[in-house]
C-alpha cells in the first residue's frame, strides 16, 4: 500500500511502478467527490454519486472506507477478494487510515508512506497544482501533518525530494518485499 499527503507524489510514483512492475494489480478506489479535468472514470477512481457511496457501504461493497476531505473514499472488496484468490499482489493507493484499517485485517501488507521533504515544499507542490484553493490547501497541510506523525505505523518511509531517487527506493522495496514473501 502506498500512502502520501494530498500533493506528496504518491500518484506520479504509482503510475511509474506500474510501468515498471506491470504484474502489480492496482486497485481503483471509489469516491464521491467530483473528477477532475484530466481524470477519468474507472481509470483514477470509480466516481459514485454520495447516494450511491453510501448504499454500498451498507452493502459492505468496501473493504475500507473513509472521509476525507468532506469526500467518500473506499477500497472495492470484490477486486481485493478476487485478486487475492488468483494469488496476485495487489497495488493500493490510499489515505493513512485506509491503510491502517487494511493492515489490520491483512497484517502482512507492505506500507510505504511517502513524505514530502518539508511542509514547505508540499505546500508550494499543492499551490503549483492549481486544484485547489487556498483554504483547501490549508486543510490539506493541516492533514498532512497528522498523516506524516502516522507514517511511524508503516513498514518504510520515502522522502521524495528527487522524483528518480524516491522511485528507484520504491521500486526496491517492493521487489524486496515480494521475494521475501514468495
Amino acid at each position: 500500500m502506498l500512502s502520501a499527503p494530498s500533493g506528496g507524489g504518491k500518484t506520479t510514483l504509482r503510475d511509474r511502478l506500474r510501468k515498471r512492475m506491470p504484474d502489480l494489480q492496482y486497485s481503483v478506489s471509489a469516491t464521491s467527490r467530483v473528477p477532475r479535468d484530466e481524470e477519468v472514470d474507472g481509470k483514477d477512481y470509480c466516481f459514485l454519486s454520495g447516494e450511491v457511496f453510501r448504499r454500498w457501504i451498507k452493502e459492505e461493497k468496501f473493504i475500507e472506507w473513509a472521509n476525507v476531505h468532506g469526500n467518500l473514499y473506499g477500497t472495492p472488496r470484490m477486486f481485493i477478494k478476487k485478486n487475492l484468490k488468483q494469488g496476485k499482489d495487489i497495488l493500493l493507493d490510499i489515505d493513512v487510515k485506509g491503510a491502517l484499517e487494511i493492515k489490520k485485517r491483512f497484517p502482512d501488507a507492505l506500507l510505504v508512506f511517502v513524505a514530502p521533504p518539508s511542509i514547505a515544499v508540499l505546500e508550494k507542490r499543492l499551490r503549483r497544482r492549481g486544484t485547489d484553493t487556498s483554504e483547501e490547501i490549508k486543510k490539506r497541510i493541516l492533514t498532512a501533518t497528522d498523516e506524516m506523525s502516522a507514517a511511524r505505523n508503516y513498514n518504510r518511509v520515502i522522502v521524495n525530494e528527487n522524483f528518480e531517487d524516491a522511485l528507484a527506493e520504491l521500486e526496491g522495496v517492493v521487489r524486496s518485499y515480494k521475494d521475501s514473501i514468495s
